[in-house]
């Protein structure tokens, strides 16, 4: 039970002494910090895995065995109730540079000389029709579109492709208007490019100052069997710009460039015309799967994978179904781990404000001896003089809390605002929505993380009370007054 006059002398000190002003303060800001710092950081998170959700299949059928056929793989995965639709995937790693370069330079010689003039990238062979059942690629190609320049001074300027359905064609008057720029010349009568067609993304396409219909020399390699074991391969073909994609997701859009997946095949040596080929004209590297809306993707995954294991095809022998989730599992966790650590460091900010709130209490301790010693030779109780110290530190961070938490939601309410207003007024931009792709500063409050930061708050106040209180209670009364 509370004594009325541990109360009222509470508040009295308090009133009196507006260095408790300095330890309110210090949990308010530690409040304000920790809720919006978090706040913002978590919006970011739930937009990367939007962006990451949006790029990335529901799940993808992976570690397969090289030259491992489509079919056999596709009529497994197809089996599977919740299974809506699979598209095949080749993946081959690869750099790229506009055409001509490599005419003055072998490519090794300029990859050793000069590594920034190439530009390497992970080559993803699709069909852009089994794609779109997998993955959201129509949107993609839009969004690119959409964020071209609206009044381009000619075609090869836009980022757009042509025909949605057909992603990789190269219309002849495209082709022709970037050949009269560059001084090459074109043969007669030709309806598309003479090179496939490749989709590189919007960023890509604005660094590297491409455009579509422009000429790149793609250079790869691939293994092939020789007298005495097997030789690695240089292979170089040409393929034309036929647009650019905007998937959202940086990483991505950084590292993968588009082709039809016949057009691969063919680089890596799968003749998919040859009719006298040994290996399979439909090999493929990975399988894109979408299930059905609702169900348990972790759950789907392991009966897929364990079903690709029960077939005697060796191909499927090391078959892994990943979900979109662990298929960016070091990205998601790094980010992950860097909110733990960020309220990690902020929690720093806690001890700090703590250790405010310590000291003011333990000054008027000190400056107050006199009364503690009346006090007790009045009849008060050790508990009832803590509990005047204890109250004092209750109310500095309830009050502390009260305004953190207040000024910590306003702020991220008015966050966008206050960006804005600071890029207009001081040309500092708060939260740099460029440099992440944004075009506002993400957040989203989390009312647990709230009330545990208010809870939290309320703790170490305490804490840091409880010990100049403490001290303030075992004072022998005698000697507090021995001296007046």
């Amino acid at each position: 039970m509370i004594r009325a006059f541990s109360a009222f002398l509470a508040l009295r000190y308090l009133r009196s002494r507006w260095i408790n002003v300095l330890g309110t303060l210090g949990i308010a800001v530690a409040v304000w910090a920790l809720i919006v710092v978090i706040a913002v950081f978590s919006g970011f998170i739930g937009e990367i895995r939007g962006s990451i959700r949006n790029a990335t299949p529901d799940l993808l059928c992976t570690g397969l065995a090289p030259g491992a056929s489509f079919a056999p793989i596709d009529a497994v995965l197809r089996a599977e109730q919740d299974v809506v639709a699979t598209a095949p995937r080749l993946r081959h790693h690869a750099m790229y540079f506009p055409h001509g370069r490599g005419q003055r330079m072998q490519a090794t010689r300029a990859l050793a000389t000069n590594p920034l003039a190439f530009d390497a990238v992970e080559l993803v062979g699709i069909d852009p029709a089994a794609e779109r059942s997998v993955t959201d690629l129509t949107h993609w190609l839009e969004r690119a579109a959409g964020a071209a320049p609206e009044a381009a001074p000619d075609a090869t300027r836009e980022a757009g492709v042509t025909d949605l359905q057909r992603p990789f064609d190269v219309p002849r008057e495209i082709e022709e208007q970037h050949a009269l720029r560059s001084g090459a010349s074109l043969g007669p009568n030709r309806l598309l490019a003479a090179s496939p067609g490749i989709l590189v993304s919007r960023r890509r396409m604005t660094t590297s100052w491409l455009e579509r219909g422009q000429q790149l020399d793609v250079v790869t390699g691939r293994f092939e069997r020789a007298e005495f074991g097997t030789q690695l391969l240089r292979v170089r073909r040409g393929f034309a710009v036929s647009g650019a994609y905007d998937t959202g997701h940086r990483i991505l859009d950084e590292t993968t460039a588009f082709v039809g997946i016949d057009e691969l095949r063919d680089v890596l040596g799968f003749c998919v015309d040859d009719p006298f080929a040994t290996a399979p004209q439909d090999v493929v590297s990975d399988v894109a799967i979408r299930v059905r809306d609702g169900a348990d993707l972790a759950a789907v995954a392991l009966r897929l994978e364990a079903a690709l294991r029960r077939t005697a095809d060796q191909a499927m022998a090391g078959a892994r179904v990943l979900t979109w989730e662990e298929q960016n599992r070091v990205y998601l966790g790094a980010v992950g781990q860097e909110r733990a650590m960020m309220k990690l460091v902020l929690f720093a900010v806690m001890l700090v404000a703590a250790s405010l709130v310590y000291g003011t209490q333990h000054m008027t301790v000190m400056q107050k001896i006199k009364d503690i010693g009346i006090l007790s030779s009045m009849g008060a109780s050790p508990r009832g003089v803590q509990q005047v110290f204890l109250l004092a530190g209750l109310v500095v961070g309830l009050l502390g809390c009260g305004l953190g938490v207040a000024g910590g939601l306003l702020s991220v309410h008015w966050l966008n605002d206050v960006n804005d207003w600071s890029r207009r007024q001081l040309g500092i931009e708060l939260f740099p929505t460029e440099l992440y792709a944004l075009d506002r500063v993400p957040y989203a409050i989390e009312p647990v993380w709230v009330a545990q930061v208010a809870f939290a708050a309320l703790c170490v106040a305490f804490l840091a009370a409880w010990f100049p209180s403490r001290r303030a209670a075992r004072m022998d009364p005698v000697l507090a007054l021995a001296y007046e």
